[in-house]
């Protein structure tokens, strides 16, 4: 990815590419788990999965993706959340962490939010 698209967007050019100590670090390892672990599954393992619309460590869209593996499944969309969205979650929406609650102690989603949305951010100027 070094110097590819990623690299190209307004984003980056203004402030670097974010993913730049993943490429410096990952060819040290040089271990690859093969296509195996690469390929889809199913469980039906109940699972919430918690992300949040302004991650920029990992794409909303990989929610999304990974969400049909899961058929006990259940997404809920922080709007405005970054990659710590569950604790943001959690204290923005006192039904969610309730909802949350329950699921751990039973395994239910009944209750559980699809949505959850943070207050808006107060922007600070720099001086």
């Amino acid at each position: 990815m070094a110097g590819g698209a990623n690299h190209q967007t307004p984003g980056a050019r203004l402030v670097g590419p974010l993913g730049a100590w993943y490429e410096a670090t990952c060819p040290a390892w040089d271990a690859d788990l093969g296509e195996d672990f690469r390929a889809g599954f199913t469980t039906d393992i109940p699972v919430v999965l918690v992300h949040g619309t302004w991650d920029t460590s990992t794409p909303f869209e990989n929610a999304i993706e990974c969400l049909p593996m899961f058929t006990n499944g259940h997404l809920v969309v922080v709007d405005g959340g970054s990659h710590g969205a569950l604790g943001e979650a959690r204290a923005a929406s006192p039904e969610f962490q309730e909802a949350l609650v329950a699921f751990l102690a039973e395994g239910k989603t009944d209750g559980m939010p699809g949505l959850v949305e943070l207050p808006p951010l107060d922007w600070v100027v720099p001086e």
